[in-house]
């Protein structure tokens, strides 16, 4: 399953709402700060203003960040752009930060409905459809997301989807070398990929289903979506989870530290996806998580982590020709 997105030599370094350690979360001046430090990954929130034009900020209010009263969607760009982050910053725009650094990466968690609808837009305007993967905790906003791009894109599994692999995938080794940089995932030959040693997977059914057998091709999860029904008798166990992931899009899994377990990582790159981890701000996680075999680390200390992965031999910046 490798992406574009994905394919820098790993691990990979996020800086999640630009380094929110080190300036104001998702400010100009984070992001600024963790390009030139070299990461090429940043990671981000979304919301759509009234008017459509797509942000880089977390929260539906302006209360926590901005000190003031107002709800993002219900605000022009406009009004929008006289709300300071931290009293001092301003909201950037999603257009201009792709637009700034058009080698850097970014990480899209698409956190209201309306910020749905301008993003194929703001891709095809910046030409960035390999440079994002969209992200979403809500499997039916992921979904929708998906079809209202039209054209395959990055997409790191919803919280079903994540479910799905936790519980379906099959018991593969870990790859430490990351599968969606190297290709040389533990995944079995076609037809018998995703499948346990039975033949089938093991699913999760939807709340209030459970008891009612085996997740299954038509009524299973859909890893960037939503459920669907019950298959053909007889049929139940030969829906392989690795092509329903390839339809879905899915390419990785980003998870909490605590997740991120040695059997929860075999079972993601057995199915030929990276494990992202998040958010990581002390240097002993960091390490551990690397030792165990994380494809990447979303933080806010974007110094504490390029020092541990210089110390390791494995920091990869921007090439100095791009900065």
């Amino acid at each position: 399953m490798v992406t574009a997105f994905l394919d820098a030599p790993g691990p990979l370094a996020f800086a999640h709402r630009g380094g929110a350690a080190h300036a104001p979360e998702n400010s100009w001046r984070a992001f600024e700060h963790a390009v030139g430090l070299g990461y090429r990954y940043l990671e981000t929130d979304l919301h759509a203003t009234a008017d459509g034009v797509l942000v880089a900020f977390h929260d539906k209010t302006l209360t926590r960040v901005c000190g003031q009263y107002g709800q993002v969607r219900r605000l022009s760009r406009a009004e929008l752009s006289a709300a300071r982050i931290d009293g001092t910053e301003p909201i950037p725009v999603l257009e201009d930060l792709l637009a700034a650094w058009p080698d850097v990466r970014f990480n899209l968690d698409v956190k209201d409905v309306p910020a749905i609808a301008p993003l194929p837009e703001v891709l095809r305007r910046t030409n960035a459809w390999d440079r994002v993967c969209v992200v979403s905790f809500s499997a039916s906003r992921l979904r929708a997301t998906r079809r209202a791009l039209g054209r395959p894109v990055c997409m790191a599994a919803s919280l079903l989807g994540t479910a799905a692999v936790r519980f379906g995938g099959p018991r593969g080794r870990r790859n430490r070398t990351g599968p969606g940089r190297q290709g040389q995932g533990p995944v079995a030959p076609p037809g018998q990929r995703g499948l346990e040693p039975s033949g089938g997977f093991r699913g999760v059914a939807p709340p209030g289903q459970q008891g009612q057998g085996p997740v299954t091709k038509e009524r299973g999860l859909e890893p960037s979506g939503g459920l669907r029904g019950v298959a053909p008798p007889g049929q139940q166990s030969q829906w392989p989870l690795t092509e329903w992931l390839t339809r879905s899009g899915v390419r990785c899994v980003q998870v909490p530290v605590s997740m991120a377990t040695p059997s929860f990582i075999g079972r993601s790159h057995a199915l030929g996806l990276q494990v992202h981890a998040w958010t990581v701000n002390d240097q002993p996680s960091m390490q551990r998580l690397l030792d165990l075999g994380v494809d990447g680390i979303m933080t806010d200390e974007t110094v504490a982590l390029r020092e541990l992965l210089t110390a390791r031999g494995q920091w990869h910046p921007r090439p100095p020709a791009e900065s």
